[in-house]
């Protein structure tokens, strides 16, 4: 997925000094990658299904709950794909100033097909030498 002038994206470093970047895209909506995309010959040609399906209703709950007792405390259990994808993906829909109750607002946000299930997605970008180099994860 090549980058066009309507996708924005931050950067930050996390504490295992790997690049986490945010974008948001009309194709995918929001994408969160973990490792450096310069060293990308390759992603997996299509998304892969992590298996893992959440309601928009527990997923609410879940988030309205990480907004008092940590995100690891409450979403990591539910969710178990990596700390730093699910943090991306909070941030990127700007979940700490959606008022005392972010949940409903971020959930319906993530279940882009509108079924009341946000299913979660991830590809894989290789290096020349075929080795994994990056990874991403997005929400349907």
């Amino acid at each position: 997925m090549g980058r066009s002038s309507d996708n924005s994206q931050i950067s930050y470093e996390e504490k295992l000094e790997k690049k986490v970047t945010i974008e948001e895209t009309k194709e995918q909506g929001i994408v969160v990658t973990n490792g450096e995309t310069a060293d990308v010959a390759r992603w997996d040609s299509t998304w892969n299904y992590t298996h893992i399906a959440v309601s928009t209703g527990v997923l609410a709950n879940a988030i309205n709950a990480a907004l008092y007792t940590g995100i690891g405390a409450t979403i990591s259990p539910l969710v178990p794909i990596p700390g730093w994808a699910i943090h991306g993906m909070l941030q990127a829909a700007s979940w700490t100033k959606l008022g005392s109750k972010p949940g409903e607002a971020v959930a319906k946000q993530w279940d882009t097909n509108k079924n009341g299930w946000v299913g979660f997605y991830f590809q894989n970008g290789y290096d020349a030498r075929e080795n994994v180099v990056a990874t991403r994860y997005s929400t349907r």
